[in-house]
């Protein structure tokens, strides 16, 4: 049988199959793995149609124990630790490509991105497969500011954003000036992990967004939060000013820039007291000072009237406030409010704090590694 006959008899068999009942084809359709699911979604645009409904994402989840997964970082080595939130046991390692201390770990809708000095890597714990990305105009990624990753659901891509800066002679001012300048590198969903192979190397071009113009310096070291298709950093104005905090925006569908204020009437912070955090599918921002022993964590309700309210307020006065970080927080599920923040205390102890009752609660994981980079929330299928 040729190619092409082939091909039109897999997808003969494909609308054979959405013929059947719906809870029928749920049925068959469950049963499989994560990656012979990956690869029927490139059978037909109706079969990925199906995979995506809601009611069959939550019913596949459920079956298959999809819960979040919490990552560690060795000592040792270039190895990276998934281990299971609910039960702290162990799910899966893989390697990260590098043992170097400047390994940045992100992660977006259950993918992991592994960024060091020489390469980038995509990894889905989930159906165990990795993805080496290598970039054919050859930009040295070791000059970066920082970077961003994160999934644009209507493109269906994954996108990792490179932020840099880079000095020219200014004639009107005489002088050296260093420009803000960004690139980014679009990975179609369908195409990353196509292929037998659990490991496979793809190659892209950076395609850069242009000179930015900021009065501001990107926070990197702060870290940056993904919410629905956005990337958030905090800011600082190159003079110093705590007027009110701001936050630089990247729409990945758009890649379009923006500015988040927060406004003054609420917190006369500056912008090195706070932090960035993701919860309930919205922007979240903490506030604290490094010698107070409470912390109020702040919602972004209504980004276009810049519209804020009080999510909770964390009493830390049990622990050491010198020596603690929030990682993330773990939802009930889609549409549902509360959850548990993950807060790190030192190298080794987390704790669980429940934002409705109030409560914390140990966790138990027996994980020895450098830190707690990220918890991995699929909320989807690839």
């Amino acid at each position: 049988m040729t190619a092409a006959a082939e091909t039109a008899a897999t997808a003969a068999t494909a609308e054979h199959l959405l013929t059947l009942p719906r809870d029928l084809l749920f049925d068959i359709l469950v049963r499989l793995g994560p990656a012979a699911l990956g690869r029927i979604r490139c059978v037909s645009a109706s079969l990925r149609r199906l995979l995506d409904t809601t009611d069959f994402v939550s019913l596949y989840h459920r079956k298959h124990f999809l819960n979040p997964l919490l990552l560690f970082l060795s000592n040792t080595s270039s190895r990276i630790s998934c281990y299971h939130y609910n039960s702290g046991s162990l799910h899966s390692r893989f390697d990260s490509g590098s043992s170097d201390d400047s390994v940045s770990v992100f992660s977006c809708d259950g993918v992991v991105c592994v960024i060091c000095m020489s390469k980038i890597k995509i990894h889905d714990p989930v159906i165990r497969r990795s993805a080496t990305v290598r970039f054919s105009n050859g930009s040295d990624i070791s000059a970066s500011t920082g970077f961003a990753f994160g999934f644009a659901k209507l493109r269906r891509e994954y996108k990792i954003v490179r932020l840099f800066e880079k000095e020219r002679f200014d004639r009107f001012h005489y002088g050296p000036v260093r420009d803000a300048l960004c690139e980014i590198v679009s990975i179609p969903s369908s195409t990353i992990w196509c292929g037998s192979k659990s490991e496979r190397s793809v190659k892209y071009v950076w395609r850069t967004l242009g000179i930015r113009q900021f009065d501001f310096e990107v926070l990197t070291r702060k870290g940056n939060v993904c919410v629905d298709g956005t990337v958030y950093w905090l800011i600082g104005e190159r003079r110093f000013n705590p007027v009110f905090i701001r936050i630089l925006s990247f729409d990945l569908e758009t890649e379009c820039f923006g500015i988040v204020c927060f406004p003054r009437e609420y917190s006369d912070r500056s912008v090195e007291c706070v932090g960035l955090l993701e919860m309930e599918e919205r922007l979240c921002m903490t506030d604290r000072l490094p010698w107070e022993t409470k912390m109020v964590i702040w919602m972004l309700c209504d980004e276009g009237r810049n519209i804020w309210c009080k999510k909770c307020c964390i009493d830390l006065s049990w622990i050491d406030v010198r020596d603690f970080e929030i990682v993330g927080h773990v939802g009930h599920g889609e549409g549902r409010e509360g959850g548990e923040i993950v807060i790190k205390i030192g190298n080794s102890d987390f704790v669980l704090y429940d934002v409705e009752k109030c409560l914390f609660r140990r966790m138990e994981i027996a994980a020895k590694g450098k830190d707690l980079q990220v918890i991995l929330k699929r909320k989807g299928l690839l």
